[in-house]
């Protein structure tokens, strides 16, 4: 109700200790069908990775100058780049 209306999404990659829950998973696929439900490993990201590349991503556009804080997700006022570079 919140993103499909706003974007197009091709499949949907789950992780996380939800991930390993059969009753879960099986309810998730079936409120989104017909897209694909796989899970992040499917993708080549392994579960115990997952943080550190997120964790990459925000310092790459920290770096980058682009706002990773941005209204739509976070309710802030305005866009915002994330996280501090001390050099």
């Amino acid at each position: 109700r919140f993103v499909l209306p706003r974007t197009r999404i091709d499949r949907v990659l789950l992780c996380g200790g939800g991930a390993r829950n059969p009753v879960l998973v099986a309810h998730l696929r079936e409120c989104l069908a017909p897209l694909p439900v796989g899970f992040t490993e499917d993708a080549g990201l392994p579960g115990p990775m997952r943080e550190a590349a997120a964790f990459a991503l925000l310092a790459s556009e920290t770096l980058a100058g682009v706002p990773s804080g941005v209204p739509a997700a976070t309710g802030a006022g305005r866009p915002v780049v994330l996280g501090k570079v001390t050099r």
